[in-house]
């Protein structure tokens, strides 16, 4: 598939009627996976829409196309192009003759309903006989004991066979912690599982043995690293890090002892990334949904820029993830994190 989308043969031109934030995020979703072969040539501008603001901030890379009193023949024009109608919730009515004739006349229309948060993986339409009414049957999929126990079935075979198979790695990192410091090769940290009981996180030490007075005196030495901290709990150059623990968290194996937590029931391979008691507040609404699941040693939110990302975008896909699941989704985030792991992205 690489060869063919390099050499632009896998391509399939796609024009985006709407200029709001639902045509914003039509385009983004289809950008995000290029193996669909989905590629935005044109921006068509609806009569009487506002266009959102990042369509002004991004023109210069965007064509942006009026769409005319006559949609048809504009499109024919086009090269009658995949088209994709994603307009806002304000606008579905004052457009309704642009939808009869679309849906009437030109074969190549998809529809992007405004949807944001709902689940879409799984949901079913409902459709009423002679009425021009249809329903979206909501399903999250973890919320229901089914596919949680195929989720905990798979976590079960996969994290015993992975700690058989990684036996030899896991002694060559604990003799080398070993080796630096005389320290302990393990370090537990309590962390917010599911339906909030804490749970000890279990991790390679990266640190050294006095990393809080360390980490105390770099805050106060330099404040601008300190307010980096206080918005990410993260530092790109923490001075706690020990030799060993540096190559272990840009390769993430620090993180191969949770395959134990995973053993034992306490978390799984793949699910929201654990959080801290200090978290908890700036996770927003979607705490609830992160009470229903077994945090994950890897995510959604790893394979989507890991450390690069804001921690409401976190929350954001967090909760995608636990409404659409399907052990599919599982298989293909654990490949996608073993691909960012080598590729080194985001881990600091």
């Amino acid at each position: 598939m690489d060869p063919l989308l390099r050499l632009k043969l896998w391509k399939r031109p796609v024009a985006i009627i709407g200029t709001g934030a639902a045509a914003w995020e039509a385009i983004s979703a289809v950008q995000s996976d290029p193996v669909l072969g989905f590629e935005v040539c044109w921006v068509l501008s609806a009569e009487d829409t506002q266009p959102d603001a990042r369509f002004m901030k991004n023109s210069s890379r965007l064509c942006v196309l009026p769409l005319g009193s006559d949609p048809l023949a504009t499109l024919h024009s086009l090269g009658s192009p995949q088209t994709i109608l994603a307009l806002d919730n304000d606008q579905w009515e004052t457009q309704e003759t642009l939808l009869r004739l679309l849906g009437l006349h030109y074969p190549k229309l998809a529809i992007a309903p405004a949807l944001r948060g709902l689940p879409l993986y799984g949901m079913e339409v409902m459709h009423f006989f002679s009425h021009e009414v249809f329903m979206l049957r909501v399903r999250d999929n973890l919320a229901r004991p089914g596919p949680r126990l195929i989720k905990r079935v798979f976590d079960l075979f996969a994290s015993a066979l992975l700690i058989v198979l990684l036996s030899p790695l896991f002694a060559l990192i604990a003799w080398r912690i070993k080796r630096e410091d005389g320290g302990p090769v393990f370090f537990r940290q309590m962390r917010v599982g599911h339906s909030g009981q804490s749970f000890g996180c279990l991790k390679f030490r990266s640190m050294g043995l006095d990393a809080e007075a360390q980490l105390q005196r770099y805050l106060a030495e330099n404040p601008a690293m300190a307010e980096e901290y206080r918005r990410n709990f993260k530092l790109r150059d923490d001075p706690r890090i020990t030799k060993i623990g540096k190559w272990l968290r840009r390769t993430s194996l620090d993180e191969l002892p949770q395959l134990f937590n995973v053993l034992v029931g306490q978390m799984s391979l793949v699910g929201p990334r654990p959080l801290l008691d200090r978290e908890i507040d700036r996770y927003g609404d979607n705490i609830t949904l992160y009470h229903l699941v077994r945090p994950g040693i890897t995510g959604l939110w790893q394979v989507s820029g890991r450390s690069e990302t804001t921690f409401a975008d976190r929350s954001a896909l967090d909760a995608w993830y636990v409404k659409n699941w399907t052990l599919w989704y599982d298989i293909v985030i654990l490949l996608r994190t073993v691909g960012v792991v080598f590729r080194r992205e985001g881990a600091y």
